[in-house]
């Protein structure tokens, strides 16, 4: 009881929470391939690489503002470099040829800056910088059912961060409006090169996108409507041209 009494007295329940959160995520994957066999003469089409996604972060929480800060570090061992031909067969093919034709390509960027001020207006939150977005998932509903219905139906179905590729993309500009029955999402992109990308995190000034999704919520029954890129417009085109890289075997995707 004596110790129970002095933790207590230590952390108050009321105390705020520290200012500044740091956190570290690693991920690991082995892909193993064996691809369809080319014809001769093809590239190789079995291999076993390693790749590696290490995510460093600070975030800063005050009532009025947010800050968040991420670096990240993708790297990868035993790319194959003659697995292409006719083509890229697999993952490993084109991590290799956009890697700048190396075995083992290692990156560090800037991976997300970005303020956010919760409540600027009264139910009107800006996101501004280099973040995480994801259509079709812009509101949690708080119903497990929903959320992994909107995993794998809504997530990411227009615009995301490319998830399954390492690198990831990153986004520009939020405007969220929330009322009790709806909330309205504006999304002013400015992606930077993630896929399989060879220079990731760079912004891709070519093709800003601007986008806007509605989600409403029937409070009798519960449900939850999602009208998404209610309003979505490309300016500008995305370049035919594959910079510095082999076009015969290129994917063309950064």
């Amino acid at each position: 009881m004596h110790g129970a009494a002095n933790l207590r007295r230590r952390d108050p329940p009321g105390s705020p929470a520290p200012a500044w959160v740091f956190s570290a995520v690693d991920l690991a994957r082995v892909e193993a391939w064996s691809f369809f066999e080319p014809r001769p003469p093809g590239g190789d089409p079995d291999y076993t690489f390693l790749g590696n996604r290490l995510r460093l972060e600070a975030q800063g929480r005050w009532p009025k503002a947010e800050v968040t800060f991420a670096a990240q570090h993708v790297g990868f061992l035993g790319l194959p470099a003659q697995a292409s031909g006719p083509g890229p067969l697999g993952t490993g093919a084109l991590y290799f040829d956009q890697g700048g034709r190396r075995t083992s390509p290692q990156q560090l960027y800037l991976r997300d800056l970005n303020v956010r001020l919760p409540n600027m207006r009264p139910c009107v939150d800006l996101q501004i910088g280099r973040m995480a977005y994801a259509s079709g998932a812009e509101a949690p509903s708080g119903v497990p059912k929903i959320e992994s219905v909107k995993r794998q139906r809504l997530d990411s179905r227009l615009v995301g961060e490319f998830e399954w590729p390492l690198y990831q993309r990153g986004y520009g500009v939020r405007l969220d409006l929330t009322r009790p029955r709806w909330k309205t999402t504006g999304v002013v992109l400015m992606p930077t090169q993630g896929g399989f990308a060879r220079v990731a995190g760079l912004t891709m000034t070519d093709m800003p996108d601007l986008e806007g999704g509605v989600q409403v919520t029937n409070e009798e029954s519960g449900s939850i409507s999602v009208i998404d890129s209610v309003a979505r417009a490309v300016v500008g085109t995305i370049p035919q041209r594959l910079e510095g890289s082999d076009q015969s075997t290129a994917s063309g995707v950064r």
